[in-house]
């Protein structure tokens, strides 16, 4: 859209704010009318209102089902790191929350974050939830800068974004941009703040599901992976190529780029390790 071109700007909660604060000033301090503004404004809350409707998935049984395969998954994990800012993981955190006795899913945000750098809030058999790039369920707040909604139920999360939108408040998401705009958007929350620096705190080797390392726009996550290798002194990391008809071909010449393009923010003796994405139980 024109107006974020033109702010050099790629969240929306941004460029709403701006135009807001244009129509304000403009009506109260120059005594002059500017709909435009307020039009705009309107025009980019209705459209990432659409956008939820139109390109999320809906809640029904044959979603949970799958939910419900990725949960068994993540049981294995101690720890996952997200960029993806959809409701999957919190609806796979939510089916967690009601069929586990141990309901051992964490994300922090209870009623809201209030963890810092020293204190992660969680007990040794928990999985860490990290929303790297925030999500659509997580929302600014004046308290502690950010928390979740938590009413309602799994079939109706998506109306209560909506309605949330609607009246102004909008989600906590980073969407496109370079790697620097999204580091500098994390470095302003302190929830997503405090996602990041788990990533690189994190001891274990890393298996990177679904997500393409690209330097241009995710730089920021390949260096924090990198520092948590060299902290940690980690020897293997699981990375996923993606092809369908599985040509071997194909998957070694996307493994090899890869693993030229981001190996020099490893330490040498780091084992790249690739896997086809749609062999993985996520994949199914």
């Amino acid at each position: 859209m024109y107006i974020f071109n033109e702010l050099n700007e790629v969240n929306f909660e941004s460029v709403v704010k701006f135009l807001e604060h244009y129509k304000n000033v403009s009506d109260n301090v120059f005594n002059v009318t500017t709909e435009a503004a307020l039009e705009l404004s309107t025009h980019i809350k209705e459209g990432l209102i659409n956008a939820i409707s139109e390109i999320h998935p809906d809640y029904d049984a044959s979603l949970e089902e799958r939910l419900e395969r990725a949960r068994e998954t993540f049981r294995n994990s101690k720890s996952i790191f997200t960029t993806n800012y959809d409701l999957l993981l919190y609806w796979i955190c939510l089916i967690d929350n009601t069929s586990s006795p141990c309901h051992n899913m964490k994300d922090l945000l209870w009623n809201s974050f209030q963890y810092g750098e020293d204190v992660n809030g969680l007990w040794d058999n928990d999985i860490g939830i990290y929303y790297l790039h925030g999500g659509l369920h997580i929302f600014p707040s004046s308290f502690s800068g950010v928390e979740k909604i938590s009413t309602g139920s799994r079939h109706t999360l998506c109306e209560e974004i909506q309605n949330k939108i609607q009246n102004d408040h909008l989600p906590l998401f980073i969407t496109e941009g370079t790697s620097e705009n999204k580091l500098q958007m994390i470095s302003s929350n302190n929830y997503l703040s405090h996602c990041f620096r788990e990533l690189v705190k994190c001891p274990d080797q890393l298996v990177v599901h679904g997500h393409s390392l690209n330097l241009e726009f995710d730089e920021h996550i390949v260096k924090a992976i990198g520092k948590s290798y060299h902290k940690h002194n980690k020897s293997k990391i699981y990375i996923s190529v993606f092809d369908f008809e599985n040509r071997q071909d194909v998957l070694g010449s996307y493994a090899v780029s890869i693993r030229e393009a981001i190996k020099s923010y490893f330490p040498q003796s780091t084992e790249f390790i690739f896997y086809n994405a749609t062999t993985h139980p996520l994949a199914t």
